[in-house]
């Protein structure tokens, strides 16, 4: 075994250089490696229908991908790192203490380096949570706020404008003419629907109004027409119901993502460091006993 003690030069306990070499690895490999497997992902597509793997399928294969590229790249930053070290104590003990310490610092340079572009996933995960919350309160906003409503319960509402106005009868020679729907029709009759939808229900005068209006302009009955008055807003407001629990639902949907996200990018940052430090420890030993490198059945470096 060689002879583990300095003579003659200062060595610092902490050996930045070999942490900075390890760190300047495991991030080039990083950028090789995801590199590749952006083009494994790309190869698994197709424009064609039915053809290469789902977006499931892609989700989870680029999961796993980075996973394996995060714990990989730090064993091997580690491993230089305890390779390189300068060992400054004869005891084993605390040489192997000195490596993992080593590896344990090559993964925090490392996660420090690359806080941007974590922070920035992040941050777009957060920012989708907060979009579709914000939807879904603008939604209920413009609805309570008696203003014309937006979206699709504007489309809902819109549609079922038109039914209410549909003719019952068709217009022949002794017909009394009937004035012509215009646009300032329409939307007398939807704000009138919206601001119902904000107080939760249609007051008994809009209700006889509307009716009248759709009789006069429909040349129904009345009873025929407040009948359609009452069906026409019920199918509204359960559709109003649906859109914004199907929005609660996304939105609560991403939030348990965003949480499982989280949770998982914690647990791979602890296995990228156990990975950092254990290969730094076998680094740290491959140089005290002298022990060549072998890749690929040869002998490495390289």
């Amino acid at each position: 075994m060689a002879n583990l003690e300095t003579t003659g030069v200062a060595v610092p306990s902490v050996d930045w250089r070999s942490i900075l070499a390890g760190t300047v690895a495991a991030s080039a490999l990083s950028l090789v490696l995801v590199g590749f497997g952006s083009a494994l992902g790309l190869s698994l597509t197709s424009a064609r229908t039915y053809a290469g793997l789902p977006a499931s399928g892609i989700a989870i294969f680029s999961a796993l991908w980075l996973a394996m590229v995060y714990v990989v790249t730090f064993a091997v930053g580690g491993y230089v790192t305890g390779r390189l070290r300068v060992p400054i104590s004869p005891s084993s003990k605390e040489r192997e203490f000195r490596d993992g310490a080593h590896g344990f610092l090559v993964w925090g340079l490392g996660t420090l380096v690359g806080t941007y572009m974590i922070a920035s996933t992040l941050s777009g995960v957060a920012s989708k949570s907060a979009d579709v919350a914000t939807r879904v309160v603008e939604s209920a906003a413009s609805v309570s706020s008696g203003a014309v409503v937006h979206g699709p319960v504007r489309e809902i509402v819109s549609y079922n404008v038109d039914k209410m106005m549909r003719s019952g009868t068709t217009a022949g020679p002794t017909t009394a003419p009937r004035p012509a729907l215009n646009a300032r029709d329409i939307d007398e009759v939807t704000q009138i629907i919206g601001a119902s939808l904000a107080n939760g229900s249609m007051s008994a005068p809009d209700k006889e109004y509307l009716a009248r209006f759709v009789a006069e302009r429909t040349g129904i009955p009345p009873a025929d027409a407040a009948r359609r008055i009452d069906d026409g807003y019920a199918v509204v407001v359960a559709k109003k119901n649906e859109i914004e629990a199907k929005a609660r639902d996304a939105a609560e949907t991403t939030r348990k993502a965003g949480i499982m996200a989280a949770f998982l990018a914690a647990a791979l940052a602890l296995c990228g460091l156990a990975a950092a430090a254990w290969a730094a420890g076998c680094g740290g030993r491959d140089r005290d006993e002298g022990r060549d490198l072998v890749v690929f059945g040869q002998k490495r470096f390289w």
